[in-house]
């Protein structure tokens, strides 16, 4: 395998759609560049779903089905080591980790000699995963096509890019979990019941946890487009600064107890489970009264990027080209579900408001 190749790994439960995600990432890199590592029991689905088998009935031994998917594993680099990007469905530690883990069929002594053999084989194919780009999405909100284009091509434009490796999490709610494992109706698979996909669903949040969360990995990146020639690409006061600086790019007056919606002339690309939240800079606040409104900005917005100022002061406030008139800060979110029911929990506190803890 060259050593500039660039690996993905497509992670995730059962009924997740790995599978047309994979599909639509072949069209985008095309396929002749393409190497995909499939998951054992598609790349030899007779001896996989026996052994699957055997594992549910309780007679594997020797830890047969962990040694047959590193083979096939192995095989699979091999036949792809000249391909320039190769699409990995399910790592093998995910096999080893998740699925062996939740039959207890491996002990820590046999998990290790696993753990080795798979360190052996990707130093061997050069897939050591010295860098990670690591997405979690949601397949309920983004379809296979749009993960494929907005999330790879940066990623790809780069140049130089040496042993780095793009780790996809996929994940979706239990109801279409359920429908995409009824469609696809894939022998095994089928017959499972859900209470063992949620065991799953849970073994692989620790896995996600385990090897791919780090200092490193939770830095994100703020894309940042120019619309206008005089816009200033955001700015951090320090290393540690929670906010960037958004610059004006025009005078503007604001007369006292009025607003103003002042231009910054760029748009941004929000990371993904992330939204946009323009606040106020203090020292504008405690100098001269300004304060900033509806500073929501959603994820899959990419207009201009527009800032309501409010002067509360008595006096006309000047802001000028160039100067800094808010704070752009990224923040994590946890999409949820609507689903209306006839009670809620009760609380100590219950309806009281306004005031009512005091002051």
């Amino acid at each position: 395998m060259n050593k500039n190749n660039r690996a993905i790994i497509i992670s995730g439960s059962i009924g997740v759609g790995k599978t047309t995600t994979i599909q639509a990432l072949i069209e985008y890199f095309n396929k002749e560049n393409v190497g995909i590592i499939e998951e054992y029991i598609d790349y030899s689905p007779r001896i996989g779903k026996m052994l699957i088998s055997d594992v549910g009935n309780g007679i594997e031994r020797n830890y047969t089905l962990q040694k047959f998917i590193l083979q096939c594993y192995e095989e699979q680099l091999k036949n792809n080591k000249n391909k320039k990007v190769i699409i990995i469905e399910r790592h093998p530690r995910e096999a080893i980790e998740v699925f062996c883990e939740i039959d207890k069929i491996m002990t820590e002594k046999e998990r290790e000699e696993i753990t080795n053999k798979i360190y052996l084989i990707e130093k061997e194919y050069q897939l050591e995963y010295n860098k990670f780009n690591t997405y979690c999405i949601s397949t309920d909100y983004a379809t296979p096509n749009v993960i494929a284009r907005n999330i790879f091509t940066e990623w790809v434009k780069r140049e130089n890019i040496e042993n780095e490796t793009f780790h996809v999490f996929l994940y979706a709610n239990e109801e279409n979990q359920k429908k995409r494992i009824i469609k696809r109706n894939r022998g095994v698979i089928s017959e499972m019941n859900f209470y063992y996909v949620n065991q799953i669903n849970t073994l692989y949040k620790h896995y996600l946890n385990e090897h791919f969360t780090s200092k490193e990995n939770n830095e994100e990146t703020l894309f940042i487009k120019k619309l206008h020639k005089d816009a200033i690409i955001p700015t951090r006061g320090t290393e540690q600064s929670v906010g960037f600086d958004l610059y004006s790019i025009d005078d503007n007056i604001i007369y006292p107890h009025d607003r103003c919606l002042i231009s910054t002339g760029i748009a941004v690309q929000i990371p993904h489970f992330c939204y946009g939240r323009v606040a106020p800079r203090s020292s504008l606040a405690i100098k001269y009264g300004i304060d900033i409104g509806g500073g929501v900005i959603d994820e899959d917005y990419r207009g201009e990027i527009k800032v309501i100022v409010f002067n509360h002061s008595n006096t006309i406030y000047r802001c000028k080209k160039g100067d800094r008139v808010a704070q752009l800060i990224i923040e994590k979110i946890k999409q949820c579900k609507i689903e209306e029911v006839k009670e809620i929990s009760e609380t100590i506190r219950g309806e009281k408001g306004f005031g009512s803890t005091g002051k």
